[in-house]
């Protein structure tokens, strides 16, 4: 039976399962569109047919219980029945994932009933996976991507419980010290979209190595990279970030990208890169990753540069020797260490932990956001922040905060997508932060959207009844009636969000800046 999560996702084993056997079902052929011939590709309806009875076989080796010495093959095949409308969203769950993607449009993210559809080198990769593991004959496969070179997939931890990304620190600094050996140090990521003509030695040419799998042994990774020992790029767009991650990590969607993109923030590993707004656009990439320039102006920010570098890379030995010899082109790296910048003209470093004295003025706006981040955060800070709020009368703000991130929290750690009772049960926790905070007349109502408020209390009166307390009963008895208790939760959470990003920034733009300039907050600080 496929496992879903709590936002509607199949667990992304199943995603990549039911691709790599699509795939092997799958007619591919030749496509014609616009007098183009596409090869190796396949339409929409041909996926929707294959999905609609996909065979799915997985065999299992068991040693054989009247000898030892050998082993019983056990092949179990099974068959999904869906409809046309389940099979069009594990459509677009696959090119979510960039499993696969439009031949003909390869920057179009949506899937399309008249499309024409081809595996990227991710989707292969998980093909090849697939195919070992099932012991699925290739030979007939081999003729459709043998033009293509695989590519080594990052495989990232998942808690199986609820198919979460276990995002701890080692884990975050193993992907960002692989993204960082493996992005191109000139122009932006090669797009795969060409991937059916194309063979995927153009990509690793222009990143200079394959982007090594985080199983591969170090001695395997220390020939790799001192290959690339050379030079390595420390300024890139966040759409370049986002792009590696999905292309090259087994991640679901691009919000689990961003979502570990946000932790490479969080670790002060990489920050904003602020520009000079009239010789760029906010919008546009800087490009550059080295230079023979080099002038004492920003002797500094370089220096920032590398010992940053040398704390997040000083768990490998390896990666720590790219560094030394990334902010240059020079051989001699003690002789260029000092004279460690950039000229004017090249890009400026973007990993360092604080540019605050090297860059222009921060948005005041993004700036009281860091702070509100901050303060929530941190405890000690937390506390007085909730006495400040009490003494302007919006005390509410804050425990909606606590609140919301406690029933955040709950859904990752108690495995609402298996037993249905723990949904229901977190559907019961979601109705007591809307009657608290959002029911009208609610004793702590929050200064939010009425447009906002009568949906919530539309999907609430739908999915949940309320009976009356009886006489010593301490309170009313709440019985959901909805026939899928997920679905009504997933609904109440994507409101909860908008509600936390409205009090959120509220608190940013009113609370914050008062808050700041209070003595309590400045002891704390200093």
């Amino acid at each position: 039976m496929m496992k879903f999560t709590i936002d509607g996702r199949p667990y992304l084993k199943d995603i990549h399962d039911l691709f790599a056997a699509l795939i092997v079902q799958i007619p591919l052929d030749t496509h014609r569109y616009l007098f183009r011939n596409y090869y190796n590709t396949f339409s929409s309806e041909d996926a929707i047919q294959a999905l609609g009875n996909l065979r799915f076989s997985h065999t299992v080796r068991i040693p054989d219980p009247n000898d030892s010495s050998r082993l019983q093959r056990t092949t179990t095949t099974t068959t999904f029945n869906m409809a046309r409308e389940m099979a069009k969203s594990l459509c677009q769950q696959f090119q979510n994932c960039r499993l696969m993607e439009n031949a003909v449009d390869p920057q179009n993210r949506t899937f399309r009933d008249k499309g024409i559809w081809h595996l990227t080198p991710k989707g292969l990769c998980v093909l090849q996976d697939f195919c070992v593991r099932t012991e699925v004959n290739m030979t007939t496969l081999r003729k459709h991507f043998s033009h293509m070179e695989a590519i080594h997939l990052v495989r990232l931890d998942r808690n199986p419980d609820d198919d979460q990304l276990i995002l701890n620190r080692a884990c975050v600094s193993v992907i960002f010290r692989v993204m960082m050996t493996c992005l191109p140090l000139d122009g932006e990521l090669t797009s795969s979209g060409n991937a059916s003509s194309m063979s995927v030695s153009s990509r690793q040419q222009s990143t200079s190595s394959t982007p090594p799998s985080s199983t591969s042994s170090s001695s395997g990774r220390t020939t790799t990279q001192l290959k690339t020992a050379k030079t390595m790029r420390t300024v890139f767009s966040s759409q370049m970030c986002c792009d590696w991650l999905l292309d090259y990590n087994t991640v679901s969607c691009r919000e689990e990208a961003e979502a570990i993109a946000q932790e490479f923030i969080k670790y002060n590993w990489i920050d904003q890169q602020l520009s000079d707004r009239s010789k760029i656009t906010t919008t546009s990439n800087i490009v550059r990753s080295r230079s023979n320039t080099i002038t004492k102006e920003d002797e500094e920010a370089s220096e920032e540069e590398k010992t940053t570098l040398r704390e997040i890379l000083s768990q490998d030995p390896d990666s720590l020797l790219i560094t030394q010899q990334s902010t240059t082109t020079t051989d001699d790296i003690e002789d260029a260490s000092t004279h460690s910048g950039h000229s004017a003209s090249s890009r400026p470093p973007s990993i360092a932990v604080d540019h605050s004295s090297h860059t222009t003025a921060v948005d005041p706006k993004e700036s009281n956001s860091a702070r509100l981040k901050i303060i929530l955060e941190n405890a000690k800070l937390r506390s007085p922040f909730k006495d400040f709020l009490r003494a302007n009368f919006c005390e509410e703000n804050l425990d909606f905060w606590i609140d919301y991130n406690t029933l955040r929290r709950k859904c990752r750690n108690q495995s609402p997508a298996l037993p249905s009772q723990n949904q229901k049960d977190l559907l019961e926790d979601a109705y007591d932060i809307w009657s608290t905070y959002l029911a009208p007349g609610s004793s702590c109502e929050l200064n939010v959207e009425h447009s906002l408020c009568q949906e919530m209390a539309r999907i609430v009166h739908s999915v949940v009844t309320v009976i009356p307390a009886y006489p010593g009963q301490g309170k009313p008895t709440i019985v959901i009636t909805a026939s899928s208790a997920s679905q009504s939760l997933r609904m109440m959470l994507k409101l909860f969000d908008r509600v936390n990003e409205h009090i959120c920034r509220l608190m940013a733009s009113d609370s914050v800046p008062k808050f700041v300039k209070t003595e309590k907050y400045r002891k704390i600080i200093d």
